[in-house]
């Protein structure tokens, strides 16, 4: 499971947990990374590993709410 089918899924199931503008933050970070992704191999290694770390700092809190509502 990559880290935006595991970030899609989680929001699709519980997206109403957070806010609007966090939920846009991720949003974005998710849409920066598929873009690159898109361009194929013409994104570097450096650049995708920096925009799957800001997808992940953008859901750290969201994880964190799911994880507390799970408990």
């Amino acid at each position: 499971l990559s880290v935006l089918e595991a970030a899609s899924s989680a929001l699709a199931e519980d997206g109403g947990l957070i806010g609007q503008d966090e939920r846009d933050s991720i949003d974005r970070a998710m849409s920066a990374l598929n873009g690159a992704l898109a361009e194929g191999s013409t994104a570097s290694a450096a650049g995708l590993r920096a925009l799957t770390d800001a997808l992940v700092k953008a859901t750290d809190h969201f994880a964190a709410v799911r994880m507390n509502v799970g408990i």
